[in-house]
C-alpha cells in the first residue's frame, strides 16, 4: 500500500512537460500546442525581448482564451499571441481578441506557413526552435 503522495500527480506531470523541449526533437516527432507554450513562456525573453509576459491562457469573455498575452516594453499595447498546430491557422481567433484591446500586437506562431492577414505578424514555430 503505497502513501498517497508517491503516486504522480497532474501538476507533477505538468512541470515534466515544461522541462521538455519540442526543439530538440523537432524533427523525431510531434508535439502539442501545449508543449509549444511552455516552451515560449519558458523561453520568452529570449525570443520577445520588446515584450513583458503577463499570462498564458487569458480569458476574454465570449471569445475564447489567449494562449500568451504580453504588454510592449515600450507602449504598453496589449500583445496577443496565437499558436497553431500543423495547418491550422490563427487569423480569425487574433483579430476576434483584437475587438477588445486598443491597437493590440497580433502574433500568430504557427507549425506551418499559413495565409496571412493584414496587421499579424507571423512566426514559425521551428525558427523559435533554432534561435
Amino acid at each position: 500500500h503505497r502513501d498517497l503522495h508517491s503516486f504522480p500527480t497532474r501538476r507533477s506531470s505538468d512541470l515534466i512537460a515544461e522541462r521538455t523541449l519540442p526543439c530538440k526533437s523537432y524533427n523525431q516527432r510531434e508535439f502539442t500546442e501545449k508543449e509549444m507554450q511552455n516552451y515560449i513562456v519558458k523561453n520568452f525573453v529570449k525570443i520577445f525581448p520588446n515584450y513583458i509576459f503577463v499570462t498564458k491562457e487569458k480569458v476574454v469573455p465570449n471569445v475564447g482564451r489567449i494562449d500568451i498575452f504580453a504588454v510592449e516594453k515600450s507602449t504598453r499595447r496589449a500583445v496577443i499571441i496565437e499558436l497553431k498546430k500543423g495547418a491550422k491557422n490563427p487569423n480569425t481567433q487574433l483579430l476576434a481578441y483584437s475587438q477588445h484591446f486598443d491597437n493590440p500586437v497580433l502574433i500568430g506562431i504557427t507549425e506551418n506557413i499559413t495565409s496571412e492577414a493584414d496587421g499579424i505578424n507571423y512566426i514559425l514555430f521551428k525558427e523559435i526552435c533554432n534561435e
